[in-house]
């Protein structure tokens, strides 16, 4: 389920990888409104109980709740085929929460409860803000709809406080490791590790689906999660290329044994697809073929953030625990190297990294050295490094 407020990307993630898409409206509760609070919309995760009739039983789970090695879908046996009603979840571990913990609930949806839940969530006097609270005053054992107790083992919570055979009996962990990895202890650590494989093999897929055209542009990627919690909080607090896309492009004049160095770069991590270009020079030497080269860019910008455009000789190594995308941010524009111009402007190679933050600028070279237009202009340059200083200097 998702709201008006969830960017197309995300619904178009989701959709990609099998989900089902259901949009619901938000709900607030009258009186008991949080503008601006990132609970402000707490409550409309009870539209999941409008499902009556769409579905026969639902399992929800936080999404910070975890299934790293093994599905939860037997949990859906638990349910009796003639139950006129039934709400599982797992006994909350820290006290004062009550008495089971609502990152998981197993339920057969219904307007009576529906409506019931509503109806009990306006009053203050009830239960405290929030679903947990309001759920644990509403399923009691001693009332009219108990609630029945799963295995804990589906609801690993408290992360920080549990021990290695908790951990090793898990199949559920609760906890945000994408924030507060940091915080686990030499128990739950290496639950880390898991996250990251889950998240790279997301990725894999997204990417590999993105290269193919299977993808609309819009599709929010899975960031790149390295192994270790260290490299990760790194990354996260500089932001930097995290749901960016970025490609390789090499000329098909590049050596074979070059070209396996990039292929092998771009899927580490699956940090870049990679592309290779028709050289072709039709006239012009190696300056028309740099035009073509960025109108090659403008036309990638209708897929990718990043477009990294390498010469023949340009052999490349990846790193272990970490990735270009780690050092790429949405301000930078164009990255030229160290092979693009020696200090006579001759026998310079041409490679570049530019953003799409940058396609404008783009646009104003490409029609400056329209080589229908402006030919003088391409062939005063006589060389790839003084045409990349031509354009370096006029670029902003």
């Amino acid at each position: 389920m998702v709201t008006k407020l969830v960017p197309r990307g995300y619904r178009l993630a989701l959709e990609d990888l099998g989900a089902r898409v259901l949009e619901v409206p938000p709900i607030e509760i009258p009186g008991r409104e949080k503008p601006g609070d990132k609970y402000q919309y707490l409550y409309t995760k009870l539209n999941m109980f409008r499902l009556e009739g769409i579905y026969d039983k639902v399992l929800f789970f936080d999404v910070d709740l975890f299934f790293l090695r093994d599905s939860p879908i037997d949990l859906f046996d638990w349910i009796p085929e003639n139950a006129t009603y039934f709400f599982g979840s797992t006994s909350e571990w820290k006290k004062g929460y009550g008495a089971f913990n609502s990152g998981i609930q197993l339920f057969k949806p219904s307007h009576f409860h529906y409506s019931e839940l509503i109806e009990k969530a306006r009053d203050p006097n009830f239960a405290g803000y929030g679903d947990q609270s309001l759920h644990n005053h509403y399923w009691v054992k001693d009332g009219p709809f108990p609630w029945t107790e799963l295995p804990q083992k589906y609801n690993t919570h408290h992360l920080y406080d549990r021990n290695t055979q908790e951990i090793a009996d898990g199949i559920g962990f609760h906890g945000k490791l994408w924030s507060e990895c940091h915080l686990l202890n030499n128990a739950s650590a290496p639950l880390f590790q898991l996250f990251a494989e889950t998240a790279q093999a997301i990725r894999n897929l997204q990417m590999r689906k993105y290269e193919t055209g299977e993808s609309d542009t819009e599709t929010v990627i899975m960031p790149v999660v390295p192994s270790a919690c260290l490299y990760w909080n790194s990354f996260t607090k500089r932001k930097g290329g995290m749901f960016m896309k970025l490609v390789i492009v090499s000329m098909d004049t590049t050596p074979k044994s070059i070209l396996k160095t990039r292929q092998e770069f771009g899927e580490i991590f699956s940090q870049a697809n990679h592309v290779v270009m028709k050289r072709d020079e039709r006239g012009g030497g190696k300056v028309s073929l740099v035009l073509r080269q960025l109108r090659m860019v403008k036309e990638l910008f209708e897929r990718y953030d990043f477009v990294w455009m390498l010469d023949d000789a340009v052999s490349m190594k990846g790193m272990s625990n970490s990735t270009i995308l780690y050092d790429l941010h949405d301000h930078t524009h164009l990255t030229t190297f160290a092979d693009c111009v020696n200090q006579k402007g001759e026998n310079a190679t041409a490679s570049f990294l530019i953003s799409k933050m940058a396609e404008n600028k783009l646009d104003r070279v490409l029609s400056q050295y329209a080589e229908d237009k402006n030919a003088a202009a391409v062939s005063e340059l006589s060389s790839v490094g003084a045409f990349i200083q031509r354009i370096y200097a006029g670029w902003w």
